[in-house]
């Protein structure tokens, strides 16, 4: 039985370079004050880019992150009075505050989402529920900054992926697919950024279309970097970021506290 269900309205911005990449977006109130923040189930933290308003909030420590190119950055950690998005509330809340720069956007991270069962609709839409449907069978590996690990199938290969709503693009290992090159089309290349702000180039691909709890997905671009650096500091590496190419085939329900997930509802496209 579902208790609740809050409804939060999404807004996709299509990726330019990528036809099927894409940045997920959601609109928010900060003490009164409107803010647009990406929804980000890559960033462990939920983080706000400094501006007059919370610059002045004072700080309770620091938190150091890393981007999938290898940078590392300092930021300051601050309390916010709350956050409203959509019809979703909540209290105090411990963010990062980060220095405001090209690219920088404020995000919506793990933090918050693991605290609920989801169901993100990238059609257009994000439900809060207050308990898990009876479709979550599938086991979740959550790591200690709460990113979701996913299973990806290929015929005899079988890759762990970082399911990531705040990935414009899906990236794969570059060893994995040098491995693999039945999996994988050039398509191109493109200009990334990550979430320290640096920037790289990357050969595009389509890589073939993985199973997923069951599912068949269609092939979708992937940006092919080398994932070594960011591996080096994770608790369970990963060989794939699941990004918005591929996320977007399908609707999916998470149970974030007992770690369950639904079979992925693919969409009619």
């Amino acid at each position: 039985m579902l208790w609740f269900v809050v409804n939060i309205p999404l807004t996709i911005v299509p990726d330019d370079e990528v036809p099927d990449g894409g940045d997920v977006l959601v609109d928010g109130i900060i003490a009164g004050h409107p803010y647009r923040f990406r929804l980000d189930s890559g960033a462990a933290r939920t983080e706000l880019v400094t501006d007059d308003y919370l610059s002045a909030l004072p700080a309770a420590g620091q938190h150091v992150s890393a981007g999938v190119f290898g940078q590392q950055e300092s930021s300051d950690v601050i309390t916010i009075p709350g956050l409203q998005a959509g019809e979703l509330s909540t209290g105090p809340v411990e963010v990062v505050r980060v220095a405001a720069g090209a690219g920088r956007q404020h995000l919506i991270g793990m933090d918050l989402l693991v605290q609920y069962c989801c169901e993100f609709r990238f059609a257009g839409r994000l439900l809060v529920l207050s308990a898990a449907s009876p479709r979550t069978g599938l086991d979740v590996r959550l790591d200690r900054g709460n990113h979701v690990y996913l299973d990806l199938e290929w015929d005899g290969v079988t890759v762990s992926a970082c399911w990531d709503s705040g990935a414009g693009i899906s990236a794969v290992d570059q060893a994995f697919a040098a491995a693999h090159p039945g999996l994988f089309t050039p398509a191109g290349e493109s200009t990334g950024t990550d979430s320290t702000t640096t920037q790289a180039s990357a050969p595009l691909m389509t890589m073939a279309g993985p199973v997923i709890g069951g599912v068949q997905f269609a092939p979708s671009t992937v940006a092919v970097i080398d994932l070594g650096p960011v591996n080096a500091g994770l608790e369970i590496p990963l060989t794939v970021i699941a990004g918005y190419p591929l996320l977007r085939q399908a609707d999916w329900l998470f149970d974030f506290p007992a770690r369950r997930l639904a079979a992925p509802r693919l969409l009619a496209r």
